[in-house]
């Protein structure tokens, strides 16, 4: 249980994931309402975007189903990426849907943000291929980085588009945001010696050292709705060096 609020839902697993929602008051909080999301097995939400009174939510979930909404999409590999929508009632809240995003092995979603009804997710995986969408672009490393396109119908989701972005080795997507149609990621790249996906320029040095590095990518979405991919690659920058985050 959580101490500070009642919570909505079922605690399964050994870890679970959940929502809590907090009224800033100015001077203090209130804790207004609490959301369990998780199965019999162990979940884990690694990220949060908000739209009006619809809350998005990203992580991944060793658990064969979610107690709290009906999944739509594919359960595949060891650990499965999923995007869960939902609404804010104000002192309550409404688990609308829940959508799968992986292949046959493990798959991660870190990042995720909205622009109107379109949810675009960063993450990365271990799988070939994901279930859900036939992706565009080369998986070609171990861990390999990706951006999905879902569009939020209301009571369900439509998943649009996918891209993968990385190298020859594991590439990692940690962070994603969204500016009218253009898409704009950040993560890791390990041991890659390239992006087949796209490369114009690169900052660093990719080949030599086999040390990390943080990379910065730019797409552009020019899709509609409910088309199929029509996605450019801007541009990838690759930094090589020691960061200090403050």
């Amino acid at each position: 249980s959580i101490d500070e609020v009642s919570m909505s839902g079922t605690r399964g697993g050994w870890n679970e994931g959940f929502v809590i929602k907090l009224t800033d008051n100015g001077g203090s909080p209130t804790v207004v309402w609490g959301q369990w999301l998780g199965g019999s097995s162990d979940d884990y939400i690694n990220s949060i975007a908000a739209s009006g009174s619809s809350i998005y939510v990203g992580g991944r979930s060793y658990s064969s189903s979610i107690d709290e909404v009906s999944m739509s999409g594919t359960r595949g590999g060891w650990n499965e990426g999923f995007v869960i929508k939902l609404t804010d009632n104000g002192g309550s809240p409404t688990v609308v849907w829940g959508q799968w995003l992986g292949g046959s092995n493990s798959d991660y979603i870190n990042a995720i943000a909205v622009s109107g009804s379109s949810v675009y997710v960063g993450g990365y995986s271990w799988s070939t291929s994901i279930d859900e969408v036939s992706m565009s672009g080369t998986q070609s490393g171990w861990a390999e980085g990706l951006v999905i396109k879902l569009t939020d119908n209301g009571s369900s989701p439509t998943v649009v588009w996918g891209q993968w972005l990385g190298g020859s080795s594991s590439d990692y997507i940690y962070d994603l945001s969204v500016s009218n149609s253009n898409i704009y990621v950040g993560g890791q790249v390990i041991f890659s010696s390239g992006f087949e996906t796209f490369q114009s320029f690169v900052c660093g040095d990719m080949y030599g050292d086999y040390e990390p590095e943080a990379f910065f990518a730019k797409i552009q979405d020019s899709s509609s709705q409910s088309s199929s991919a029509s996605i450019t690659m801007e541009g990838v920058v690759v930094i090589e060096g020691s960061v200090t985050m403050n």
